[in-house]
């Protein structure tokens, strides 16, 4: 701060020169993509996919200023980007953790009322939360079992998009959730009311047993291409085993083979010195091809159920997702 009003009083006006020479279309950033289907590429970042990342997830109601957000994400991951254009947006409170391995501590340490994070950091949340209550005995352990079934029976309902209800769930809702509730919010601070996935799927029990519990745990997606963000689950509106509706702004269709394709301002400028791979990428309308199968329901939720590259073609011309099959026959 010392140095920044030595540099201010003997450069007077050179904040506002930079800021006024800055454009929205200019690109700001560059971000390497994981090199999952080839060579990493630079996917070049403009400042308006910045602001309109800061605008969608402030406006949406997803992060506020009272929130304290912890990220243990490193900023050269598109998700991290995003947290830090939200929290510049709106001002909340910011906390970084000291490493992966810590993430936990940290949280009881500084109390964060919202962590973003990948699938995993969930599933071991869950996994923790599991084996405590199996290690339960008496009728505490018997009630935690119980308990643990009618999750299972009541995710395999939903995935059906069916309803389920029983004694049982309510009586685990009376007298297990809410000690299980306390437990882990007491893990992550005590604070804790909202929990953000991306990055890769959520298991969709996984998503179910932190709403049974009463937390929020929102999916979001998106791609590096598209700083990260096309869809979210939001507050008072979240659909386990979605990604939620596109953010206002993001234009999203299903293409004929199934492709998830988007339109709007959170798309990238294109491939840094890669101009075939841009042409590949986003088409002549300016649809960009995620690469992703997915589709959207009747309430304009979307589903990501298969990566393209993995589909079968048929004889007949016809595109086979073998996942689903793959996973009915998995022992």
């Amino acid at each position: 701060m010392a140095r920044g009003k030595e540099h201010k009083a003997r450069v007077p006006g050179d904040l506002q020169h930079r800021l006024a020479q800055q454009r929205r279309d200019e690109v700001s950033t560059i971000l390497y993509t994981s090199g999952t289907t080839g060579a990493p590429k630079g996917v070049m970042t403009s400042n308006d996919q910045f602001i309109f990342a800061a605008e969608a997830l402030v406006g949406s109601g997803l992060f506020a200023r009272d929130d304290a957000h912890l990220l243990f994400l490193p900023f050269s991951h598109a998700f991290a980007q995003v947290i830090k254009v939200a929290w510049f947006g709106s001002g909340l409170q910011m906390i970084y953790a000291e490493s992966w391995d810590r993430l936990v501590d940290n949280a009881g340490e500084t109390g964060p009322t919202v962590l973003s994070g990948v699938p995993r950091v969930y599933e071991k949340a869950f996994s923790k939360a599991v084996a405590d209550g199996l290690a339960e005995k008496g009728l505490p352990g018997t009630l935690f079992r119980v308990a643990m079934r009618e999750v299972e029976k009541y995710a395999e309902a939903k995935e059906k998009g069916q309803s389920y209800s029983s004694f049982a769930l309510e009586l685990a809702r009376t007298l297990v959730f809410p000690e299980m509730k306390e437990a882990l919010s007491k893990r992550f601070g005590g604070r804790i009311r909202t929990f953000v996935s991306g990055g890769a799927p959520l298991e969709q029990k996984i998503a179910i047993f932190f709403d049974l519990l009463g937390f929020d745990i929102l999916e979001g997606y998106g791609l590096t291409e598209t700083i990260g963000l096309t869809s979210a689950n939001l507050p008072g509106q979240n659909k386990p085993g979605t990604v939620g509706r596109p953010l206002p702004g993001v234009e999203v269709k299903i293409a004929g083979d199934g492709e998830v394709l988007e339109r709007g301002r959170q798309v990238m400028r294109g491939y840094l010195g890669m101009p075939e791979a841009t042409s590949e990428a986003i088409d002549a309308e300016g649809w960009f091809h995620t690469g992703d199968i997915g589709e959207l329901d009747i309430d304009g939720y979307l589903r990501i159920t298969d990566r393209k590259k993995d589909l079968i073609k048929t004889s007949g011309g016809k595109y086979i997702a073998p996942q689903a099959i793959e996973g009915a026959l998995r022992p």
